[in-house]
């Protein structure tokens, strides 16, 4: 199977040095970027432009940027089960790429502890009723579901591709470029999810985590 990206994603493998490419239409608000490589360990580099100090002279670290750890997978077999070198921490970033077949009913994505079965969060798409049920599982029991949303995007027989933030008290979550919810953290300790699980009804692309 090869891979497809989703509506709206350009993605450009191998470009050479230094690049350059107009972003079409311009850069707009909830449009991602994703810049991946690798730098070389002798590198010395030109010499960087001053920081542009802005108003009230206010830098952000690079740390409080969001990370992605590990390299991506394309198209992997559904069931997935990837795991979370390190744990999910604060700022991590995992990218999901997929389809949803036209006959497809309802798939679920999990960030889970192994070695208790507790699920932090539990994204679960519903093709039939055009839901996406949110939840936690917590010393075997379900808690109180979430499911208000402005979009879905979801539907049958069409591609997305999700962004799922972890923050310090909350997970944000953004697909095909715009913001569909945030879920608060019900596991206070959530550096123990070390899992992640996507099953059902759902052809993937690309993943990274």
């Amino acid at each position: 199977m090869a891979y497809v990206p989703a509506p709206g994603y350009q993605p450009t493998y191998n470009p050479t040095l230094p690049y350059y490419k107009p972003i079409p239409g311009g850069l707009s608000v909830g449009m991602s970027v994703y810049i991946q490589g690798v730098a070389s360990e002798h590198m010395k580099g030109p010499p960087m432009m001053p920081p542009y100090p802005g108003p009230g002279h206010c830098h952000q670290q690079l740390n409080s940027l969001p990370t992605m750890e590990g390299p991506p997978v394309f198209n992997p077999p559904v069931p997935y089960f990837g795991r979370l070198q390190g744990g999910l921490t604060a700022r991590r970033t995992i990218i999901i790429k997929g389809y949803v077949p036209p006959a497809g009913k309802s798939f679920a994505i999990n960030f889970k502890v192994g070695s208790t079965g507790d699920i932090a969060l539990h994204i679960n798409p519903r093709m039939g009723d055009g839901t996406v049920v949110r939840n936690s599982l917590l010393k075997g029991s379900w808690g109180s579901e979430e499911r208000k949303i402005t979009h879905n995007p979801f539907g049958p027989g069409q591609f997305f591709d999700l962004s799922i933030r972890c923050g310090l008290d909350r997970f944000k979550v953004f697909a095909n470029g715009q913001h569909l919810f945030d879920f608060t953290h019900r596991l206070s300790a959530f550096q123990r999810v070390d899992t992640l699980e996507i099953q059902g009804d759902v052809t993937l692309s690309y993943v990274q985590i």
